[in-house]
């Protein structure tokens, strides 16, 4: 009996260490608002309060601790399981951060599945557990409603049909199209800054 106690103890302590979590303060670290300045999209100043702010009100601990639930913890008990918190990102080019949303996802590992499924995670932007930021862009560099500032050019097969493989973003602007204004305005939101 005290075994199976001790055996029950270390799993239910498994489930908890092999689970990852994100750190608000850390993704709200890692998210900087962009405005315009000349045809260059630079951080915006005083952004980083409101973006905090956000991101707070974006994960509360309820909602983080049924989305790990329903992501099944007795998995994670077992050698070899893992959890990493995931958020998926739809960022806006707006002055008011919280026209863009965070949303908590279950999915399991969303890195393993973006080399295989590309296209279930086309145009999707997710921030994981660890500061890794993956997105998969579609065949014209968009994420989201946003596209890579000089992003890379589309990867193509051997007979030149685009290919969908998804990146780790490090620092990477994600800018409303320039195609989508007449002529970007001095101080007007541009996008967003990840990683």
């Amino acid at each position: 009996m005290l075994l199976l106690l001790l055996l029950l103890i270390a799993y239910v302590a498994n489930m908890f260490r092999n689970s990852s979590f994100l750190k608000a303060d850390g993704l709200a670290g890692q998210l900087k608002p962009l405005v315009w300045a000349e045809f260059d999209a630079v951080p915006r100043a005083k952004a980083a309060a409101d973006v905090q702010a956000f991101v707070r009100r974006s994960l509360p601990l309820f909602r983080r601790a049924a989305t790990w639930l329903r992501a099944n913890p007795f998995r994670f008990g077992l050698p070899g399981g893992r959890y990493r918190e995931t958020v998926e990102l739809h960022l806006m080019a707006n002055r008011d951060v919280n026209h863009s949303r965070i949303l908590l996802t279950a999915d399991g590992d969303l890195q393993a599945r973006s080399a295989t499924e590309p296209e279930a995670l086309r145009r999707r932007l997710f921030a994981i557990a660890g500061g890794v930021f993956l997105a998969v862009p579609d065949e014209e560099g968009r994420i989201g409603t946003l596209v890579m500032k000089d992003g890379p050019t589309a990867a193509v097969d051997g007979e030149g049909r685009p290919v969908l493989r998804p990146l780790t973003l490090r620092r990477k602007a994600l800018v409303k199209p320039l195609a989508s204004w007449e002529s970007p305005e001095q101080g007007a939101a541009a996008g967003w800054q990840v990683g």
